[in-house]
């Protein structure tokens, strides 16, 4: 905060990103202080102004052949952290990207999002990233550009995003292709929470070859063998999973017989 009472516009959307803050002192700091909480929310958009994006990229998603069942715009994933005050409770923003991209019903593959009047590019950007990747942990992210581009990030090989700039949104078969062609490892986080995350793998090494009888199936029951203490033995059942897999050392598979 400046001597004359504003905040650097970079620094306060670090501020805001709430939902995100992963320090433990800062967390207990906000919600130690749910007003100094509420003063650095974004507020809520008209659901008008909402609407109207949506209602764009919607046209623009079909044209890459994005509907249906396939699309959900806009895509709530949360409605807001629950402060509880003295004698009520309130929710705080609700997080929400513009489009949620599926390649089959049940698999989400993608998430887009737009730059809304008044946002800066940067932190829509910041937003886009962090959610797609720890939030949704989908392998794709995009944001269209008044240009026509659109702006690509790619954790399919990496823990960090590769960028590009498209011409035009990949189509769900396509999209599908890119990202089960390669043999992943699985990572302990695939189980970690209890649930199955076939998006904590890594690349199999080019220099290493594939061990199909290691790939994983829907089915499979998965448990963890090394990690920190309290997750060790954490378990997770594998309902649905992309092609070429493949258990790491860290991950135990169960046959029941």
């Amino acid at each position: 905060m400046s001597n004359h009472g504003y905040a650097h516009s970079d620094m306060l959307a670090e501020l805001r990103m709430l939902e995100t803050v992963r320090q433990m002192l800062d967390r207990d700091v906000l919600e130690t202080y749910p007003l100094l909480t509420e003063l650095l929310e974004v507020r809520e958009e008209p659901s008008l102004v909402i609407d109207l994006v949506t209602s764009d990229l919607r046209q623009r998603l079909a044209q890459s052949g994005w509907r249906g069942q396939y699309v959900e715009t806009p895509y709530v994933f949360t409605h807001g952290r629950v402060f509880i005050r003295e004698t009520s409770t309130q929710h705080g923003r609700k997080l929400r990207v513009d489009a949620l991209l599926r390649a089959e019903p049940s698999l989400p593959i993608a998430v887009v999002q737009t730059i809304h009047a008044g946002q800066a590019r940067e932190d829509v950007i910041r937003r886009l990233t962090e959610y797609a990747h720890y939030r949704l942990a989908v392998p794709f992210a995009y944001l269209p550009e008044e240009d026509g581009t659109i702006q690509e990030f790619d954790w399919t090989a990496t823990d960090s995003p590769v960028h590009a700039v498209l011409t035009q949104l990949p189509a769900r078969d396509a999209l599908w292709n890119r990202w089960a062609e390669e043999w992943g490892v699985l990572k302990v986080g695939t189980v970690s929470f209890g649930v199955y995350q076939q998006f904590e793998n890594k690349a199999l090494p080019a220099a290493l070859e594939p061990r199909p009888e290691y790939e994983v199936h829907s089915g499979d029951f998965l448990m963890s063998r090394a990690n920190t203490t309290n997750l060790v033995g954490v378990c997770a059942l594998v309902k649905q999973t992309r092609p070429k897999l493949m258990l790491s050392d860290k991950i135990f598979r169960f046959v029941f017989r």
